[in-house]
């Protein structure tokens, strides 16, 4: 009985490492994940502001067109304030 007690502790204690070691990879991957999604939120973030600053000089260049048609332009190559 002693034996198989023994045998049935050194299989409990092998399957406790392997959890274990599974559950140290899950961290890890966990770990790695939420670095990459903070990454992709900061690239998000600065490509918003890119976006939002091409609109804005879109927008602008629209605007100046615009006053040219009527001879009032704002922008030109020898006058570019």
């Amino acid at each position: 009985m002693r034996r198989y007690n023994e045998a049935r502790e050194a299989e409990a204690r092998r399957n406790v490492e392997k959890n274990l070691a599974a559950l140290q990879s899950l961290a890890a991957a966990v770990a790695h994940a939420s670095g990459a999604a903070a990454s992709a939120r900061a690239s998000a973030a600065a490509a918003e502001e890119l976006a939002m600053t091409n609109a804005a000089a879109v927008a602008r260049t629209r605007a100046n067109a615009e006053e040219c048609k009527v001879g009032r332009c704002r922008l030109t190559l020898s006058n570019p304030r």
